[in-house]
């Protein structure tokens, strides 16, 4: 959150589609207020929806963060006594995770917006019982706390655990633009007679 434009918060962050999503949700009356921290790793999302100006709180329980590998993360949080992990990434890997693949109309959108020159990437859902989050958990907890060479592979296999049979929720495309002050750092390196290389990608 970065400040607020009348009665609206505004937002800011280093991932642009993330931004994007919670900017359109405002737009609807689904309105992301704040991040409350509650230790251990712990966070809670409170959210205002438009009807009667009720304000949902969400429990972000762990982070199951992006790498050039995964190609994508994953949330897992509960509220009102249901947990779900919803997951984004790009399409190449996402359609191997979500039951049934995509759907057609969701196939031809993710190729216009290639076309557009767009950044699409993938969400997806699934709801977890409270066993079998608890036990997540816990084999989460282990693999992670692992301390030889097979703590890598054990926390890959975990996290897969978690991250399948999801359903299909939509599409985000975002214009893949620099971030703030990168313009101008270029300019000024250019200016100095720098010579200067541009890497994309992971």
């Amino acid at each position: 959150l970065e400040g607020s434009t009348g009665d609206l918060p505004s937002y800011t962050g280093m991932s642009p589609d993330e931004v994007a999503l919670v900017a359109a949700a405002q737009q609807v009356g689904i309105i992301f207020q704040r991040r409350n921290r509650l230790g251990g790793g712990i966070c809670e999302l409170e959210v205002q929806h438009h009807t009667g100006k009720r304000v949902n709180k969400y429990t972000v329980l762990e982070l199951l963060q992006f790498n050039s590998d995964r190609k994508r993360m994953s949330v897992i949080l509960q509220s009102g006594g249901k947990a779900w992990c919803i997951t984004k990434g790009a399409d190449s890997v996402m359609e191997g995770l979500v039951d049934g693949g995509f759907p057609e109309s969701a196939k031809a959108d993710m190729s216009k917006f290639a076309k557009a020159g767009l950044r699409v990437l993938v969400v997806a859902a699934r709801e977890i019982d409270n066993d079998s989050l608890q036990k997540w958990i816990l084999d989460y907890q282990k693999a992670r706390g692992i301390f030889d060479e097979t703590k890598e592979a054990k926390i890959k296999e975990v996290i897969a655990e978690m991250e399948r049979d999801l359903q299909f929720v939509g599409l985000t495309a975002v214009e893949d633009r620099l971030q703030d002050g990168v313009p101008e750092a270029i300019e000024t390196l250019k200016a100095a007679g720098s010579r200067l290389w541009v890497l994309t990608g992971d």
